[in-house]
Parts: structure tokens; C-alpha cells; sequence
């Protein structure tokens, strides 16, 4: 299955954590040995950066490659549950039986 990212929504999140932070686009360019003209490219989605750029803006900005890739907060177990749905209303028969058997299995053996 093909996961499509929004480089908007991405770039959204980084410039709203960046600002969170209370960094200047420089200062994170910094960094992450970027010019701040590039980031402020990836946050306006006007370039896209490679899983090595967000892993490392990521690592900069102290939060999970998941978020900026997906807007997922893995410590949040509503957010978890919200991107499990994403899924499986996706998911065809023989893998939501997958997913069951799984489910049923990870119950079984931390029991």
C-alpha cells in the first residue's frame, strides 16, 4: 500500500514546531547543515527533502520522523487510534484477517 505525504502539511509541522521552540529558520538550518533558504523551501513545500533532511530536522526539533511524516504522535493513544481507523477502512478482507490473527497473537503472548 502507498502511504501519499503532504510536503505541505509536513513542512506546516516543522516551521509550527520550529516556532514552538522559538528557532529562527537560520538557526535550525544551522543545525542540521542546511541553508535556512532550504527550510524555508520545505516548510513553504516548495522542495522536497529527503528521509536523511527529516530525519535529521526531526532529531533538531525533538520529535518523532513520524509526526512530521504523518502527523502521528505514537505517545498518544488517541492518535494511534485515529491512525489505526486510517488503515484499516482500507484494508481489504484478507488483510483485515491478517490484522485479527496479529491482533489475537500479541493479546496471547503478553498475557
Amino acid at each position: 500500500m502507498f502511504l501519499g505525504l503532504d510536503y505541505v502539511l509536513i513542512g506546516r509541522r516543522i516551521a509550527d514546531r520550529r516556532n514552538q521552540l522559538k528557532l529562527t529558520q537560520a538557526e535550525l538550518a544551522e543545525q542540521v547543515n542546511l541553508t535556512d533558504k532550504f527550510i524555508s523551501h520545505i516548510e513553504n513545500a516548495t522542495s522536497t527533502p529527503s528521509l536523511d533532511t527529516i530525519a535529521s530536522i526531526s532529531y533538531a526539533l525533538n520529535i518523532k520522523t513520524d509526526y512530521i511524516l504523518f502527523g502521528v504522535d505514537n505517545n498518544n493513544p488517541d492518535e494511534l487510534i485515529m491512525e489505526i481507523h486510517r488503515h484499516l477502512i482500507t484494508a481489504n478482507s484478507q488483510e483485515l484477517s491478517d490484522i485479527l490473527q496479529y491482533i489475537q497473537n500479541s493479546k496471547t503472548s503478553h498475557k
